[in-house]
């Protein structure tokens, strides 16, 4: 299943659900280092985010990742 890696993702699900769904929240996922790359876009399009540190971990070393994530939660609060 395809998910949002960019912010023109987020925006297609937002057009398709339409003015009847504008209530429904919508998350990135962060579980790729391509995701990662466009987080900033990814914040400013979504209603959330949800870093999965077990994906990453997958693609990144350790002392990576720690770094990453903390640079996301800075970036987005």
């Amino acid at each position: 299943m395809p998910y949002a890696v960019r912010k023109r993702d987020i925006t297609l699900v937002k057009d398709a659900l339409g003015p009847n769904g504008s209530h429904i929240q919508i998350l990135a996922k962060i579980d790729t280092v391509e995701a990662i790359h466009s987080f900033n876009e990814l914040i400013q399009a979504a209603d959330g985010v949800i870093i999965n540190r077990v994906e990453l971990g997958l693609e990144m070393h350790a002392e990576k990742l720690v770094l990453a994530q903390k640079w996301m939660v800075d970036r987005a609060t």
